[in-house]
């Protein structure tokens, strides 16, 4: 499993194009969003060793490898 961590401004951004390419009942249900794009939510709260800090952030779970590379190819502007 991959993850990807995102900023919540990030998710944001990301869930609203999710929305119009796939409609609402999609980001809001998370066994519809694992079946459509793979992956799943994660709200992400908690104490960073390495960094020294708390950190509040979005991650996303993804099942396999080639959907993330679809997502990447689809959706992630790195």
């Amino acid at each position: 499993m991959t993850t990807i961590v995102l900023k919540h401004s990030e998710w944001r951004d990301l869930r609203q194009r999710i929305d119009a390419d796939y409609g609402p009942v999609v980001s809001m249900v998370s066994w519809r969003l694992k079946e459509t794009l793979g992956f799943t939510v994660r709200h992400h709260t908690g104490f960073s060793v390495w960094k020294k800090r708390y950190e509040d952030d979005i991650r996303l779970d993804f099942v396999d490898d080639e959907r993330l590379v679809f997502f990447k190819l689809k959706y992630y502007d790195n």
